[in-house]
């Protein structure tokens, strides 16, 4: 199995010791992707919807760069800063992602000022 780490430019520097993308022979893990502005680097703070938004669009930036998207993800981990969100999270996912749904686990958990962070595994041979 071969194993190849990326950090695309379109979406920022990592902000800490990991890598945005790990990619085997089939899959392609994502690490968990924050309301990061990739223009600037800077974290951006706004409403749920806002920050969500942003989350999404930077997964996206990632599946592009290995010429993948949505439709490619096969597992969604998605961390909540607040219980709160949950409805908003539902109906913003319904918007990204359509029926056959990918698998999900939605865990809510101290994220200090972060209201999301989401990770995905996508399957690269669609």
């Amino acid at each position: 199995m071969s194993i190849k780490h990326h950090n695309p430019e379109t979406v920022g520097k990592p902000a800490g010791p990991y890598t945005h993308l790990v990619e085997t022979d089939d899959f392609v893990f994502m690490s968990g992707q924050a309301p990061i502005d990739s223009d600037t680097g800077q974290l951006f703070s706004g409403s749920f919807k806002e920050e969500a938004d942003l989350v999404f669009k930077n997964i996206i930036k990632n599946l592009n760069f290995l010429g993948l998207d949505l439709a490619n993800v096969v597992k969604v981990n998605a961390f909540l800063g607040d219980i709160e969100f949950r409805d908003e999270y539902n109906e913003l996912y319904r918007q990204y992602f359509k029926e056959p749904f990918p698998a999900r686990t939605t865990i809510v958990c101290g994220l200090g000022t972060l209201k999301i962070e989401i990770e995905v595994i996508a399957y690269k041979r669609r």
